[in-house]
């Protein structure tokens, strides 16, 4: 029992630091957001579309439409506090109020 106590820990932390891996993997193969030449933020292609990957919360969204998209689409969302249909007012999308 000594010995499986301890290979249940190194099994557990190891799949905790695999799924944490590909998690910030797939973060990185996230296009970095278009830039208009005067540094605006340039709508993005109506044909590039987000996917539900279990994030839930604001902190994980990187734009408002990625909020919105998320709220709209993607189950367990805990983005919209005050249930107004508007996500992360207070971090992303405080302007569409």
């Amino acid at each position: 029992m000594k010995k499986v106590v301890p290979i249940l820990l190194v099994a557990i932390i190891g799949t905790f630091a695999w799924r944490q891996r590909a998690r910030h993997a797939e973060a990185e193969q996230a296009p970095p957001p278009v830039q208009s030449p005067a540094g605006m933020a340039v709508e993005r292609d109506e044909h590039q579309a987000f996917r539900c990957d279990g994030r839930e919360r604001c902190r994980e969204m990187r734009s408002c439409d990625e909020a919105e998209y998320f709220l709209r689409n993607c189950p367990n969302t805990r983005m919209d506090g005050d249930n107004d249909g508007i996500p992360c007012e207070d971090q992303l999308c405080g302007h569409l109020r």
